[in-house]
Formats: C-alpha cells, structure tokens, sequence
C-alpha cells in the first residue's frame, strides 16, 4: 500500500471522516478535502465530487480557503455530510450540507458555489466574545465546549438532542449569537467532554462528561441513557446518571441507546440498552446478562450497577465505542485489548461470530484478550461499523472482522476473526511501508496515520474517500494495496 503523498516535506496534523467524505489538516495549516460533494462539504464552491476520477487530487486539488492569515486549526470535526473546525484563536467555522441549520449559518449551504470559502465564510455566531474551545458534529447537529466550559449545540433538533425546547437552531438567521442559550447543565456546572450519537433517521442522542465528574445525557432515550426518564428538562432537573457512591467519570463512550464511563477507581461502567426484550445475541453492556439498565432506574444504576468484568486485577485504561455502536473495546492497564458486543463477522476478534457478554462466563477472565501476534499489544484502536483496526507496540497495524469492502486491507474480501486460526500471529500485520501512530474506522473503510505525516487508506471507496482517482473499492484483491497509488494532497 503506498504512501498517501502529500507532496515534499508536507505531513498530517489531523484526519476527519465524515459519512462520504474525508478531510485532511496538513502541516501548514492548510486542509484539504475529498469524496462526496453533494451539499458543498469540500469547500470548493461547486457541487463536484473529487477523488473520484484522475488528476483530482494532488496539486489538482486546492486547498480550503477557510483560515484567516495565521490562524490554525485546533480540533476538524466532520459531520454526516459537512465539517466543522476551530482554530487558535477559538472562533468556530463549518461548511458543507446545511439542510438542518447545522452550520450555524442559516439556511444555506457553503462550500458549493463559488465566493462561499475563504473571507466569504463567517465563524458561528457563538455570542459576543464567545469562542469555542471544542467542537463536536454528528449526523446532523453540531456542540461546542465554550472557552468558559459552557456547551451550545445548533442543527437539527430531533428528540430533543440540542438540549434545548422547540425546533432545529441555526437554520434561521437569528437563531444564533446571543440568542442561543447555553446549555443548563446545572448550578454551577460546566462541561470536560461531550459525544453526540445519531443515525439516518434521526435517532440523535447527547452525553456529555461534567467538570466534576457526573455524566448527563439528554436527547432521544429510547432506552432510558439519562439519569431521567424526560430527558429534556435540563439544568438541575435533569439528573445525573448514578454511577455509585463516590464514583466519577473521567471518560465517555457512546453506542446505540448505551454510554460507558471509565471512572475515576479505573472501573468501567455501562448502561442503557443491553438486548430486545430480553434475548441474547447482543450483550452491549458487558454484564453477562441480557438486562437492559435504565439511567433513571436506581434499582439498576448507582452501587447496583456492576462494572464490567475485564479479568482480576485489571482496569481499563480507555474505552471506544464502535461506529455503529454494535460494540465496545476497551485497552487495558497491563495491555490487552477486551472488546465484547455483537460478534457478528468477528468484529470481537475471538474466532467465532458468537456475541460476548450477555452470557454468564463470558466476561472478566473469562473473556480472552485478542491476540494480536507474539510479544505484541495495542497501543490504539479504532472501531468501524463491524470491524476494528488497531496500532500495535511496534507501529504495524492489523485489523479484523467485517470485510465485505475491503477494510481490512488483507488482498481478499474474507472476514477475519469468524473462524479459528485467524488471528494472533496469523493474522497479517498491514504492508504500510513504515510505522504507524494512527488509525481510523468509518463504517467501511480505514486509514491509518504513518510516523512520517503520511495517510494510507483503503476499504469503501463508492464516493473517492480514499482519495485514489476513482470509485473501486481498494484492499479486497491481491496485491491492491502494493499497487495503490498514493493520495495526493499537494
């Protein structure tokens, strides 16, 4: 597999994926973009697609006009199908799709014609002197963690999952500025971290993780999430998840209708939607049961919540949730990686398709850590829709489930991890060419960031997300990865 090139001497800072298209903030402060360009969400004021066709990419394809002199981007964040980034200096910018207001521009999309980018595109309104210290986007709605802590969210307002009363923000003029609350997160409260969930129809979800350790979730709570059965009476009202007698959160996952907190004894705690009425065959929540644990219910939650199991002695050092949010994995104090969840396609890595966790005797020891080769561990994981990529101590990557597209990036279309024999040391590290220090997962395609700045992605490639001239799938033939031409992005 080639290297992405990205033309002498540049590198990568960042990479972001949206549902069809990917971003790039280079070395340089510049950012680049490819794929899907229906609502304008490469910044490149027309409609076009690029990747997708020869001689787009490279120094055919421009650079965003989206920086003002000297600022650079801190946090790019890519949403279903638009971007938004904050910069240096804390304002807050977004282009692309606008059907839902979630550019905090109005009505209209930017990025699709020409004169739209550069000057032409304006910060959100976040307020007089207000700035945005973190930026989040989702399907279709966009948070924002304030410079003062403080959280505003505006787009699409389904279920409720801006926290705030009444219909979408930002798709009308005066929606935003001052005239955009700031979320009640409740007296005195303010907030570290925040992830949104959503999907295609709308089933928008919100947790965000508070500065003194409480987690509160507000928005579709189908399965009961939030430490409230109405979700949407915020501030005081809206109560926090009840994760245990002096147990706070210092990190957040989160999955379809679940969250999962790593708290501050290095436990790890998961709730909300655990299986359909009772069946086996999903075990999101890792407790060994088919029960689904409702944030408001205190007969399930607080002291009476368990933490998942993940062998004596150990503890969890971080946690992801999947892209579909099917699964969860977590990296471990003493290095092994635990995922459990749906095991279709052997997106869990244990040679089986057999979910884990919602079966006595499936979790804690008894959950074997993937084995990812002799002597290796993970050092990061990415998780896709069902499948998972992971850099290992040595800066190979290996990667394994669903493999449909290619994702997996091993020369055929067979899955990895649904049968015996498949993973440890037979299953192949990726031929990268060099040492990695990055992957990423959307739902059907990967990449990974090389030590020397450089992108290499493979998998789905419908919209030229991979950047690679056209639109064939790349990593599910022989020697595709060899022959693949590196992404130009200078």
């Amino acid at each position: 597999l080639p290297f992405v090139d990205l033309g002498p001497g540049a590198t990568v800072r960042q990479i972001a994926a949206g549902s069809n298209f990917t971003c790039a903030w280079l070395v340089g402060d510049t950012i680049k973009c490819w794929g899907a360009n229906n609502a304008g969400q490469l910044g490149q004021g027309d409609t076009r697609a690029r990747g997708g066709s020869v001689n787009e990419m490279g120094t055919s394809l421009p650079a965003l006009t989206l920086l003002p002199a000297g600022m650079s981007p801190v946090v790019l964040s890519a949403g279903g199908e638009f971007s938004c980034a904050t910069l240096a200096d804390q304002r807050a910018y977004c282009w692309g799709r606008n059907n839902l207001g979630q550019l905090g521009l109005g009505s209209t999309s930017r990025g699709d014609a020409p004169g739209e980018m550069g000057a032409a595109l304006k910060p959100v309104d976040l307020g007089p002197g207000v700035r945005a210290a973190a930026i989040a986007a989702s399907a279709s709605y966009v948070c924002a963690i304030l410079s003062t802590g403080d959280v505003k969210c505006w787009g699409d307002n389904d279920r409720g999952c801006l926290g705030l009363p009444g219909g979408d923000r930002g798709d009308e003029l005066g929606d935003l500025g001052a005239a955009l609350p700031t979320l009640n997160l409740g007296t005195g409260r303010n907030a570290q971290s925040i992830r949104l969930w959503s999907d295609n129809d709308g089933y928008n979800e919100t947790c965000a993780l508070l500065d003194d350790g409480s987690v509160k979730c507000w928005g579709w709570n189908y399965y009961r999430v939030a430490g409230v059965a109405n979700p949407n009476v915020m501030g005081d009202g809206n109560l926090a998840v009840d994760l245990g007698s002096g147990l706070t959160g210092v990190a957040l996952a989160k999955g379809y209708g679940h969250a999962c907190a790593l708290l501050n004894d290095q436990g790890l705690k998961c709730w909300g939607f655990n299986a359909y009425g009772g069946a086996p065959g999903l075990g999101y929540l890792g407790l060994e049961d088919t029960l689904n644990r409702s944030g408001d219910d205190p007969a399930v939650m607080g002291n009476n919540l368990p933490y998942v199991q993940l062998g004596a002695g150990r503890a969890a050092a971080s946690v992801v949730g999947s892209h579909g949010g099917f699964f969860t994995c977590a990296m471990l104090d003493n290095h092994d990686l635990k995922c459990w969840g749906e095991g279709a396609n052997g997106a869990l890595g244990q040679g089986d398709t057999r979910a884990r966790g919602d079966e006595l005797l499936e979790m804690g020891d008894a959950l074997p850590a993937i084995a990812l080769g002799s002597g290796r561990y993970a050092v990061q994981v990415a998780a896709g829709n069902r499948h998972a990529c992971a850099v290992l101590d040595d800066g190979s990557v290996k990667c394994w489930g669903l493999n449909d597209r290619g994702q997996l990036g091993l020369g055929d279309v067979a899955n990895r991890g649904d049968g015996p024999g498949e993973i440890g040391d037979a299953l192949p590290a990726l031929p990268l060419g060099e040492a990695a220090v990055a992957v990423a997962a959307g739902a059907y395609f990967s990449c990974a960031v090389l030590i020397s700045g450089a992108i290499k992605c493979w998998g789905d490639n419908d919209y030229g997300q991979l950047g690679q001239g056209h639109r064939q799938a790349v990593g599910g033939a022989p020697g595709e990865l060899v022959a693949l031409p590196a992404v130009q992005l200078e």
